[in-house]
């Protein structure tokens, strides 16, 4: 019996110290070039058993944005821009990476791990608040700039609350002072804006220049009331304003789509 003893503890001792010399020699994960400019493309997480995959600019929430993440790395340095659909201006955080995990300055920012690089785009992964629950994401990153409002829009659908009824007409169908012959011309840029209009009671275009601040337009005559942008939805880019029609100035909605 001491014997057997004997030989289960040498075996048990010899198990032990080979797991910890495989812990021991275990390789160092490297790390991950992940050096660039980098912009928000995917993000998916799982919902139960359900694996969901959204557009960034897609997701709901508090921390919800009207244009993507833009995500600096250099020299171990990090800077990630966001463009909250609840901030007036974008909200600029710094961080470093170490070991492949971005720690960032603020407290409320969780740490998000460095995945790698897969067929050219960045993945990380970290928690996320949407709608009051934390769970694990995996965001996507490109590098070409897709700041989805930038460029040429034609103006589609115009939605408002009347009363308690929701109302959606095609833009050109408006009634009022501000009724058009057709669609407006909207070109974006990253900082500014040019606004054609065709009105009806009007023989040539208006043409309105403004400049982009955030999520807002502000444009250069001060009868124009600034437009939010709410960001893009489907392919087809969201602005509310207040319009006014018949006499009464209201909240509106307006949809555009692009004019590629």
């Amino acid at each position: 019996m001491k014997k057997l003893m004997a030989l289960v503890l040498f075996v048990s001792a010899t198990l032990s110290f080979t797991a910890c010399s495989n812990d021991d020699n275990a390789p160092i994960r490297s790390e991950i070039n992940a050096e660039g400019t980098w912009y928000a493309d995917k993000l998916s997480y799982t919902y139960g058993t359900t694996e969901m995959t959204h557009n960034y600019t897609e997701m709901p929430g508090e921390n919800a944005v009207y244009q993507t993440d833009k995500l600096v790395i250099i020299n171990n340095k990090v800077t990630l821009t966001e463009y909250f659909k609840n901030v007036s201006e974008p909200v600029v955080t710094t961080g470093t990476v170490k070991n492949n995990i971005i720690t960032f300055d603020k407290e409320g920012y969780a740490p998000r791990q460095i995945n790698g690089i897969v067929n050219g785009q960045l993945s990380l992964t970290y928690n996320y608040t949407m709608r009051g629950a934390t769970l694990p994401v995996t965001v996507t990153y490109g590098n070409s700039n897709p700041t989805q409002y930038i460029g040429t829009w034609i103006s589609h659908e115009l939605s408002y609350t009347y009363g308690t009824t929701e109302m959606i007409h095609n833009y050109t169908d408006m009634p009022g002072d501000n009724a058009v012959n057709q669609p407006d011309n909207l070109v974006l840029t990253e900082n500014t804006a040019v606004l054609t209009e065709y009105f009806k009671n009007k023989k040539e275009p208006v043409i309105t220049k403004g400049t982009i601040k955030g999520n807002i337009i502000t444009f250069e005559k001060e009868n124009y009331t600034p437009r939010k942008i709410n960001g893009i939805v489907k392919g087809q880019l969201s602005l509310t304003y207040d319009y006014t029609m018949r006499g009464s100035t209201l909240p509106v909605t307006v949809t555009y789509t692009s004019n590629k």
